[in-house]
């Protein structure tokens, strides 16, 4: 298992070679199929390929979560925007409603 894990995780060739080394057939095999994967042209266009597809996709997830970041954003603040207008008014009608207190106390 740890030599598997190893493979998976291989980034160097010299990496691969040592793997190559540990005499299991199976890694072995997995390390020249790597090998042989990895100086096939088709393989490698396919991986550039890949790679670009995996890239444009996360570029695109990237721009969508800015987009909707700055939508909500603008969402808030017209909600913000909203409340403070509500609290302008709560507070002129309490100074209306003071004024009035005061008068009905003055005629009394």
């Amino acid at each position: 298992m740890e030599l598997w894990l190893q493979l998976i995780n291989a980034e160097t060739k010299e990496e691969l070679d040592m793997l190559a080394q540990t005499g299991v057939a199976p890694i072995q095999k997995a390390v020249y199929v790597i090998h042989q994967m990895s100086e096939d042209e088709k393989i490698q266009e396919m991986a550039r390929m890949r790679e670009k597809a995996l890239l444009d996709e996360a570029t695109a997830m990237s721009g969508a979560r800015r987009e909707e970041r700055e939508k909500w954003q603008g969402v808030v603040a017209e909600k913000d925007t909203a409340l403070a207008e509500k609290d302008m008014a709560l507070a002129e009608q309490a100074a209306q409603i003071a004024e009035l207190q005061a008068k009905l106390k003055g005629m009394s």
